[in-house]
């Protein structure tokens, strides 16, 4: 008491500048599939919220860059484990990663933010591509809006012709599994398109500055496929075989 010292808490966060920086797409990687695991194993983090409410008021620096499709069962802080303010969502129906608004989306968050890893997720079970699927290949079951065929358009490619004629003799169950693979080479897909509509991303990629990956979640075991072939602008392998002692330290402390 004579001193005036006081116990306090320090916290070490990935949403600071300082730690961002120190960040390399592999080492985002690194961080989100541990987060993927503690999620799977029901061991999060924990973390004083309404501290960090406070410490993100002002601003935040975001390490991922997130585009996923808008549904409900993937919420990406909770199945990644992360805080507020370290990860940039951009949730689409369908996961249409096409247009100028999500291409200045994924630009701002790298160019502006700072973020190094942009990740592009979908996930198995998708009412909204089952959707998409179906009147891709002719069946015209169910109300849509009137917007709806643009979502259409933006999938055909990932579907062969020969496929779609296919498409109408399957069972449900292997419509189902069809979908899901239609999804995985939609998001694939997705960063050639965005690489080749977006003269900023492919500077930041081809610099090493920036990385983008596909991924797959899986709705019934909560499990996430980072599909390591789909990377550019970094080695995916390099997240399982390097980690320094800040991000280890980070890992441990972040609350």
């Amino acid at each position: 008491p004579a001193y005036e010292m006081h116990d306090s808490i320090q916290y070490v966060d990935f949403s600071t500048r300082e730690m961002r920086q120190s960040l390399t797409p592999a080492k985002v990687l690194k961080v989100l599939a541990d987060g993927n695991q503690r999620f799977r194993n029901q061991h999060p983090l924990p973390r004083d919220i309404v501290r960090q409410i406070s410490a993100t008021a002002a601003g935040h620096y975001p390490m991922a860059v997130l585009l996923s499709c808008m549904d409900a069962r993937t919420p990406t802080e909770l199945i990644f484990d992360q805080g507020l303010g370290d990860i940039m969502n951009i949730c689409l129906a369908g996961n249409v990663m096409v247009g100028p608004r999500v291409l200045a989306s994924v630009e701002y968050g790298c160019v502006n933010a700072g973020a190094k890893l942009v990740m592009i997720m979908a996930h198995t079970g998708s009412t909204v591509l089952r959707s998409i699927v179906d009147h891709a290949c002719g069946i015209h079951e169910g109300r849509t809006g009137e917007h709806f065929q643009f979502l259409v358009d933006s999938v055909n490619k990932s579907i062969s012709l020969q496929e779609r004629q296919d498409y109408l003799r399957y069972s449900q169950e292997e419509r189902a599994s069809f979908c899901d693979e239609v999804a995985r080479r939609h998001v694939i897909n997705s960063i050639e398109s965005i690489r080749a509509g977006s003269h900023t991303m492919a500077e930041l990629i081809d610099r090493g500055e920036v990385g983008m990956i596909a991924s797959m979640y899986n709705t019934l075991t909560g499990n996430i496929e980072f599909m390591n072939d789909s990377a550019v602008g970094f080695d995916p392998t390099e997240a399982s075989t390097t980690e320094d002692s800040s991000t280890r330290d980070a890992i441990s402390l972040k609350v």
